[in-house]
């Protein structure tokens, strides 16, 4: 390809006119303009970053210069018929075929055999996939998938053929296998490695294990046991009484047909069987040890052998040697026996050889000799004092045996060297922000030098210079040295060169087939120069505006002209959405929502809502019209008409009405947003009454996530601050602030606070209470402040999240939360609760169980304990 761009870049300059033609027709795109501008470089590089195409050849044709483009078929259609288990996604995503994406090297039998062997993964043991694929003259795909899911198979037991050592019961346990769950070939083929071990730490040594096939059968009875997948592990580990009852929930949520079927004792279920030759059981004794038990000696010994033979006992017999001279041990002698299926080490341990340390004296060494006590203890004192700032130090060990006195004299020798200061890093130049990001650093200096530090304000100082568009620019440090007998300090000088700053070239726009390429326009980042925040922000933009379900941007630096030019491929989205979810609580019970989703109308970005929700506490009806970037990417708007009704502790609440808000962009992840809205509401209980109220104000929101779809880090800043005319005239304030950091891989913390105030003659609807699922889990649904609410609340949550094993997580928890007609009577009436939670990711969904206690008193009593179950997450 290298050779092509040079001949393009020869011939664009000896002939006058340059055609592009290719094999299917390429998307919408605005290289004709590039073409026009006689930008061949551009144009070609261009053609190369783009997904669609396979290959580009260049040919003269008289005077003119032809760039042939070979282009893959774009997937049109995707249609899929018989699947209930796994949704069109999901199978797209296995087959590597979406609707937008080009075609790359699909072959229809290799994709139905993918499937098949994805279904019975999951238990479609007689699962059949026919898939046809038409490329039409166009260059669309339109590929065909038609499944017969069958059956779903759930594991009855195993056949162990040939096992006569062990009970069927202990073989299934160690396979890892339970019965009721759904059927898994891969987990019953893995189960073999696991059968085998067991034989083998068991003394089998010549034992064979074989994976024989899978028996299918129909159920003539009730088969319960999918309702608690693995129940007899419960009585090996305490735990696996609870696990069992979220496996069933999962295996009912996840395929209610299939379960019930087979609780009816109609169903399918599926035995794997196992050919077990067991061999010989050989009897491996130690004799002799006195100062190390049979199981430690045992974990030295290697089981994975073809046979007992002279090879393995020399073998064992060395480990165990050498495994003796490293504690000490130095006279110690091995022999072995081996009369029919016995095997005995004789073990004749001598006396354990004492150290004697001679020299440096500052580590603490065991009384007797031990190798690896020895290493392990050099090297927490080597990390321990390096991190005090002795770089260099080092520890020489000289070891001579005594076997006469037995005694090991260990030579200790300590290096310390000098200690390492890092003085102070400087700059040499007048760039403001370059001098900010040293005042930083050199706040921490002086200090023990670490080289993680120089590090960072290297990679500080790259990042920035991207940042700020100085691609050419680079770095140089010199180091000063000064030292007194027992230290060393270090100055690091750096001197920075620029260079001169990139400039923002040209935009290259392809895949835009429905939307404007003015919309995509106002999305990108325009800025007069290159940096590293605008072409996050542009991707960001991009894919805030549910336009698209894949974007890309790559970038070409022209160092001779200093420009950076653009290249935004985008895949556009269906504009029409069908949307449902379904979730369950103890508290709501029954939640569904649905609505359909009409996006990108006109090619401006405008999104078309009509949605609904319902369960037993909520009732939501909206038809709504937004646009996220408003004629820029700095602009958003959004306008609803709704209705609602809302079932309360003390009261009813039905209000319908619109809203109109307006946003603005102050930052990437900062947004402000004026709001208007008039609303009927119509109040049965507590309150009662009907209120015409109109509301504006202003709504700040902050917030950061490093992952868009599952964040591991996320911060949420919001305040709301409204005034209320109308039948009723009051200000109201609202201040919410959560985060979620990940501590470390598998442990996470969360914590909330919020506190709201509402002015004198708000109605019930706008006074504030806590108690439930969504804040207060210790107390009744909107207990705290019950019946007639408080005119400021406060709130707070702490949570801890520790995965045990994924997909299955354990969280610790406290609130604290007061109402009250004041911020002082809030204070003075806090309530305090403690709870756990367990939780699971299924397919069906997250399912998570509460159990929290509450730790104050109300005037109503409450039970000791609240317990909830939710399906879905909780808003």
């Amino acid at each position: 390809m290298r050779y092509a761009l040079i001949l393009l870049l020869l011939v664009s300059t000896a002939f006058p006119k340059v055609f592009l033609e290719s094999n299917y027709p390429l998307r919408s795109n605005n290289f004709s303009k590039i073409l026009k501008e006689g930008d061949m470089f551009l144009l070609l590089w261009a053609l190369q970053k783009l997904k669609d195409v396979k290959d580009i050849k260049i040919s003269t044709v008289g005077p003119d210069t032809v760039i042939y483009v070979e282009r893959y078929p774009i997937v049109k259609e995707v249609d899929i018929e018989g699947n209930w288990f796994v949704d069109d996604e999901e199978i797209k995503n296995i087959i590597l075929v979406r609707e937008g994406e080009p075609l790359v090297d699909f072959e229809p039998e290799s994709a139905e055999e993918t499937l098949k062997l994805f279904y019975a993964r999951r238990g479609f043991l007689d699962a059949k996939v026919d898939i046809d694929l038409r490329i039409d003259p166009e260059g669309y795909a339109h590929v065909k998938i038609r499944i017969r899911e069958g059956e779903l198979y759930f594991l009855k037991g195993a056949e162990f053929t040939g096992a006569r050592s062990f009970s069927p019961e202990r073989l299934m346990y160690e396979a890892g296998l339970r019965v009721g769950d759904v059927f898994s070939e891969e987990t019953a083929r893995k189960a073999v490695r696991r059968i085998y071990k067991l034989y083998r730490e068991n003394g089998f040594l010549e034992s064979s294990i074989y994976f024989g096939g899978v028996e299918r059968r129909k159920l003539k009875s009730p088969f319960f046991r999918v309702l608690f997948p693995g129940i007899e592990g419960a009585k090996r580990n305490v735990v696996n009484l609870f696990v069992p009852l979220f496996r069933g929930v999962s295996n009912f949520l996840s395929h209610p047909v299939a379960v019930t079927k087979a609780v009816f004792g109609s169903g399918s279920v599926a035995i794997p069987k196992y050919l077990v030759n067991e061999g010989r059981r050989y009897q491996i004794s130690f004799e002799g040890n006195l100062h190390f038990d049979s199981g430690t000696l045992m974990s030295l010994i290697d089981l994975d052998t073809p046979g007992v033979d002279v090879f393995f006992l020399e073998k064992s017999r060395e480990a165990l040697v050498e495994f003796y001279r490293s504690k000490g041990f130095f006279d110690v002698s091995v022999d072995y026996t081996f009369r029919g299926r016995s095997i005995a080490f004789l073990i004749k341990e001598g006396e354990r050889y004492s150290l004697k340390v001679l020299g440096f004296k500052g580590i603490k060494l065991p009384d007797e000799y031990d190798r690896k006590l020895i290493e392990e203890r050099v090297d927490a004192f080597l990390k321990s004092v390096r991190r005090r700032g002795y770089l260099t130090a080092r520890v020489k060990l000289l070891e001579e045996v005594d076997r006469r006195k037995k005694v090991v004299y260990l030579v200790v020798e300590y290096i310390p060297g000098k200690r390492v200061w890092l003085k102070d890093v400087r700059y040499e130049g007048k760039d403001e922000s370059i001098r900010e990001l040293f005042d930083k650093y050199r706040a921490l200096t002086p200090s023990i030098f670490r080289g993680e530090i120089i590090e960072e304000l290297n990679r500080d100082i790259k990042a920035l210079l991207g940042e700020k568009g100085y691609l050419d620019g680079d770095f140089s440090v010199r180091i000063e040295v000064t030292e007194d007998p027992e230290n060393l300090f270090l100055t690091y000088i750096y001197s920075i060169k620029k260079g001169k700053r990139y400039r923002y070239g040209k935009l290259l726009i392809y895949g835009n087939e429905k939307t404007h390429a003015r919309e995509i326009y106002y999305t990108v980042v325009k800025e007069k120069f290159y940096s590293t925040r605008a072409e996050e922000e542009s991707l960001w933009n991009l894919i805030q505006s549910e336009n698209y379900t894949g974007v890309r941007i790559e970038n070409l630096v022209d160092r001779e002209k200093k420009e950076v030019h653009r290249l935004v491929e985008v895949r556009e989205d269906k504009r029409g959405v069908l949307e449902f979810a379904v979730g369950y609580n103890t508290e709501e019970k029954l939640k569904v929502e649905g609505g359909v989703k009409l996006k990108n109308l006109f090619g401006v970005g405008i999104i078309l809502r009509v949605k609904g929700s319902k369960s037993q506490k909520y009732e939501t009806y909206e038809v709504g019209l937004s646009d996220k970037f408003l004629f820029s990417r700095k602009y958003f708007t959004d306008i609803s008409l709704f209705r609602t009704l809302e079932f309360h502790n003390s009261y009813d609440l039905e209000s319908e009405g619109y809203l109109v808000s307006f946003g603005y962009r102050l930052s990437r992840w900062f947004s402000v947003s004026p709001f208007y809205s008039g609303t009927k509401n119509t109040v049965k209980g507590s309150g009662e009454g009907t209120f015409s109220l109109r509301r504006y104000g202003l709504f700040f929101l902050r917030e950061y996530r490093d992952n868009l779809v599952n964040p591991r880090n996320m911060t949420h800043n919001s305040l709301r601050i409204s005034k209320v005319e109308g039948d009723r005239s009051y200000y109201k304030v609202e201040l919410n602030n959560f985060f979620l950091r990940e501590i470390i891989k598998g442990l996470s913390v969360d914590a909330k606070l919020s506190g709201g105030w509402s002015g004198k003659g708000a109605p019930i609807f706008d006074r504030f209470f806590l108690g439930g699922l969504r804040d207060m889990r210790g107390y009744d649904f909107e207990s705290v402040g019950s019946p007639d609410g408080g005119r400021t609340y406060l709130f707070g949550r702490l949570e801890l999240l520790f995965v045990v094993r994924d997909p299955l997580w354990v969280g610790l928890y406290t609130d604290s939360g007061g109402v009250g007609d004041s911020f002082s009577k809030s204070l003075r009436n806090l309530k305090y609760d403690v709870g756990t939670a367990l939780g699971i990711n299924t397919p069906a969904g997250f399912i998570r169980l509460d159990v929290a206690k509450p730790l104050s008193k109300l005037e109503t009593p409450t039970s000791r304990f609240k317990v909830y179950l939710s399906i879905g997450f909780v808003y």
